[in-house]
């Protein structure tokens, strides 16, 4: 009775056990893989061309803790690329604005994508483009992956009477990353409405 235990402990040991070697790959870290090189679904392939009249230039301005600094010489242009999983699923975004001089004048502006508004009592124009529920960038696109709002980011332009003075995103986790920057005004991702939502 005693060694049919034994038996069945040594049969189970070898049925569940792991090689040296099993265990060695269990301990390895996964390969890192550069961004640049993934391929996301429904993403063009990286030879493809860029669409120039959706080219944004990337921005430095950061307050996210270790996050590099861009300079001039490093800026990348990308390409909007939007997946078809994403397209049509958004509707608006909401932003909060705040009043660097008065701090008790803060306003929700619930805007449609492609849309514009005035900010009260100011020459600024504020114009809405894309909303990626799941941001990502590389070397050629912004684009999101998936339709999931993980990451969520909107693309907005700022105009001073006539003149452009900000072109950029809007990320919901990350406020202060390439923030509007701007001596009176502050405008923040706050929220964001699919299609079929009044």
């Amino acid at each position: 009775m005693r060694e049919s235990k034994i038996l069945l402990l040594i049969i189970a040991f070898i049925s569940f056990g792991c090689s040296e070697a099993d265990l060695a790959k269990r301990d390895q870290k996964p390969k890192e893989v550069p961004l640049s090189e993934v391929n996301y679904p429904g993403m063009p392939p990286k030879s493809a061309p860029r669409l120039d009249d959706s080219v944004l230039a990337e921005g430095s301005r950061t307050e996210v803790e270790n996050h590099p600094e861009v300079t001039e010489g490093q800026k990348q242009q990308r390409a909007i690329q939007t997946p078809k999983e994403v397209e049509g699923k958004w509707k608006a975004v909401k932003f909060i604005i705040k009043d660097k001089q008065d701090e008790e004048k803060v306003e929700v502006k619930t805007v449609n994508l492609g849309e514009s508004f005035v900010l009260e009592g100011s020459d600024l124009t504020v114009t809405v483009g894309v909303f990626f529920p799941n941001f990502v960038m590389d070397k050629v696109y912004y684009t999101s992956v998936g339709n999931e709002p993980t990451n969520p980011a909107v693309q907005f332009i700022v105009h001073e009477k006539d003149k452009r003075i900000f072109e950029g995103w809007a990320f919901k986790r990350f406020p202060k990353l390439y923030g509007f920057d701007h001596d009176r005004y502050e405008i923040l991702l706050t929220d964001y409405i699919p299609m079929g939502v009044s």
